[in-house]
């Protein structure tokens, strides 16, 4: 069952010579990933609070 659920990441590159899968580079990834939209969510949050302020929304 393991196998089946990895067989995308052969195709991306992100497994060894043996078929395992490089976590460090899993993990690098997903930490980009999550960096590049962390700024964006601060900046939405703040315009949505201010919204509902404007609004007289409790």
């Amino acid at each position: 069952m393991r196998a089946i659920a990895l067989w995308p990441l052969a195709f991306l590159g992100y497994v060894n010579e043996r078929g395992f899968p490089l976590n460090n580079l899993i993990a690098a990834g997903s930490i980009l990933s999550v960096i590049s939209v962390v700024p964006v969510f601060f900046f939405v949050q703040r315009r949505y609070t201010q919204n509902f302020s404007a609004a007289g929304i409790k």
